[in-house]
């Protein structure tokens, strides 16, 4: 009888820990207050911007717990797209590659995950723009943090990245 107890006790253990719902979950399944019509799962990763994306939980050094949207750019896809009056074509992006070499935007957000329940707060936003300069010689790795949440927004909307057009179409128009 002893051990009967013991077995149902280990699977009640079971069952409750296969219950428990995982950091990146809670974040995928969630809403932003913004716009709690769509998950923030199906907004990131049904971005048309993006060629890859990940979703990774880690802990800080504090032991907080953050779950970390990245999603790398897919520059192709910003072909067509207008910016003040100035269209992205493949001419000006081949350009922009010729001159940035290994240029690479990446978005990132993070989100903390509550000790006491299942919700959550942004507490990054931000771009990542990196590659190596053929005419200055010079590698290039730099940051646009998104405070207001502006670029967070066009990826819901699914729109364009204004910082990345800039940034394609200024490279090409700077040399």
């Amino acid at each position: 009888m002893h051990n009967m107890k013991l077995i149902f006790l280990s699977l009640v253990i079971v069952f409750v820990a296969s219950c428990s719902v995982e950091p990146v979950d809670v974040v995928k399944e969630g809403t932003l207050n913004f716009d709690e019509s769509v998950t923030i799962g199906a907004a990131l990763d049904g971005y048309k911007y993006f060629e890859k994306s990940t979703w990774e939980t880690f802990e800080t050094s504090q032991g907080r717990t953050i779950v970390e949207f990245t999603g790398v750019m897919a520059q192709n896809a910003y072909v067509g797209s207008t910016l003040e009056g100035v269209r992205l074509t493949e001419e000006i992006l081949t350009r922009s590659n010729v001159i940035m070499k290994d240029l690479k935007f990446t978005y990132s957000c993070q989100f903390q995950i509550s000790e006491e329940d299942d919700t959550f707060e942004v507490v990054y936003s931000g771009i990542n723009f990196s590659g190596d300069d053929t005419i200055a010689n010079e590698h290039l790795d730099d940051n646009v943090k998104d405070d207001d949440f502006s670029i967070l927004k066009r990826l819901y909307n699914n729109e364009p990245d204004e910082n990345t057009l800039v940034f394609l179409i200024a490279i090409a128009a700077a040399y």
